[in-house]
Parts: structure tokens; sequence; C-alpha cells
């Protein structure tokens, strides 16, 4: 469960790129950077280990150009290339 203080960091990292997040990604939001942390330990999945950076550089950036996406869009593939 996500408390009422990640759910507003959450929601206030959204809003400052000017989206809306639902409750409900908030939660999704929350358990994914626990899992990303946890395995980063392991793997290092990316070289960014503190949790609110992780919050900043990957979410949140996430979520800024997540405006670009039309609507229609259902589904979408991140093909990257991998760590580095």
């Amino acid at each position: 469960m996500v408390n009422e203080k990640k759910l507003l960091k959450w929601q206030a990292l959204a809003g400052d790129v000017k989206i809306e997040i639902e409750e409900g990604t908030s939660k999704d939001f929350d358990v994914y950077l626990r899992e990303l942390v946890k395995w980063n330990r392991r793997f290092n999945l990316t070289g960014i280990k503190d949790p609110v950076e992780i919050q900043i550089k990957n979410f949140q950036d996430s979520m800024a150009v997540s405006k670009l996406i039309p609507r229609r869009i259902l589904s979408l593939v991140d093909i990257g290339s991998g760590a580095g």
C-alpha cells in the first residue's frame, strides 16, 4: 500500500511536468521503484542508486515525454541499447 506521503510525492513529480496520474499508477510506480532499487543492487540495472534520483531521472523523465504519445496508442515498446 502506498502511504499518503508517497502518493503525494508521485503526484507532485507528475504535476511538475504537467500531467496527472491516478492513485493506482502511483502504487504501481512505488512497487516498480522498490523492485528496481532491490535488483539494482545485484545486477547494476542503472547507474543511479538513490531512490529520489531514480524518481526524477527515470520516472519523471518518462512522464514528461508521455505527453507526446497520442492517446490512441494503447501499448508501447522501448527498445533501448541496454546498460550504458
